[in-house]
Order: C-alpha cells, then sequence, then structure tokens
C-alpha cells in the first residue's frame, strides 16, 4: 500500500483561513520526503516534518485531515526560500538508470528500487541497451520538479500577489 498526500491551499482574509484548492501533487516520495519527512526516499533533512495543524485550518482542512496522519503545513514565504542547491544528506535509496545516447550524452531512462543485499537493482530493466546504473544524491530542486509541485507553487504565487507571502499557505496531511 501506497502514502498519498491530501490537503488545501489556504489563504488569510477577513480574518480567518480559507482554502483555495487542493494541494493537487501525485505520489512522489522524494518530494514527500524533502519538504516533510514522509516516506524520505531521497534521504533529505525534511523541512517542514510533523508539525501537526496550524492554528484556525478552514473548515474543509479540518473535515478531511482527521482521516490522514503526519499532519503539517508551510507558508508561501517558506516554500519561497528554500535553498533549491541544498544536497540530501545521503544518497536517494533508488538506482537511476541511465543509457547512452548516439551523442555520447546520457538519458536518465528510469528510477528503480534498489537491492542493498545484492548490491543492485531489484529488477533490470530489459529494454536499455547498454544501461548505466548510478546512486545519486540528490538536491532539492530535483524533488521540487517532481509530481506537480512547479504546477502547484506557481498557483500559491498567483495567490500570494493578491494576498501576501505570509497570508497563503499549504496544509497536508497523509494516507497509508
Amino acid at each position: 500500500m501506497g502514502t498519498d498526500i491530501h490537503g488545501f491551499i489556504e489563504v488569510h482574509e477577513n480574518g480567518h483561513w480559507t482554502a483555495k484548492g487542493d494541494v493537487d501533487l501525485d505520489r512522489n516520495y522524494v518530494l514527500f520526503g524533502c519538504l516533510f519527512g514522509v516516506r524520505n526516499r531521497g534521504n533529505f533533512r525534511p523541512l517542514f516534518p510533523n508539525r501537526g495543524l496550524p492554528e484556525g485550518i478552514s473548515q474543509e482542512t479540518q473535515a478531511l485531515q482527521k482521516y490522514c496522519h503526519s499532519h503539517s503545513w508551510a507558508s508561501y514565504a517558506e516554500l519561497a526560500a528554500i535553498d533549491p542547491e541544498e544536497e540530501a544528506l545521503a544518497l536517494d535509496d533508488w538506482v537511476y538508470v541511465f543509457e547512452v545516447q548516439p551523442d555520447g550524452t546520457e538519458a536518465l531512462v528510469l528510477e528503480m528500487a534498489f537491492d542493498e543485499k545484492k548490491g543492485m537493482p531489484k529488477l533490470l530493466p530489459v529494454s536499455v541497451k547498454n544501461p548505466i546504473f548510478r546512486r545519486i544524491r540528490l538536491k532539492r530542486k530535483d524533488a521540487l520538479a517532481r509530481a506537480g509541485y512547479p504546477r502547484l507553487f506557481e498557483q500559491l504565487s498567483e495567490l500570494a500577489k493578491k494576498y501576501g507571502r505570509e497570508n497563503v499557505r499549504i496544509v497536508v496531511f497523509f494516507d497509508s
């Protein structure tokens, strides 16, 4: 069973927090770990782990959050201040499979679970010619490019222009 993220984009207006949309992110344990420490496959120092629920959550958030775990939140200002060049604390738990292209460059083909006991990927790709297997240390920008996060950040940026950087936040929680 996998873990998915749920939550809302909230803005502070007229003295209270109001939901303005869903946190619409795909399942991605590198991103979840980078931001919230949930299923931290990329081995990042989580930025906003288990903060609980912020004060004054919207009615929508209140209704959904009771079915989930690992509640947390982050303001737009905090998300905007993330250093994209910060490296993970250790290599990603998965192995990255590259294929040499005709021009000599390497192209990322896929990411695969890594078997520590065997020292190799759990499944070998049969369709990749001359695969190169590499475990890598990710940077935050690698995590933030995944799972719909750029689209979410753009939504938050637009709301921050209207409501102010500290008056826009995401409130999230996870299921498993």
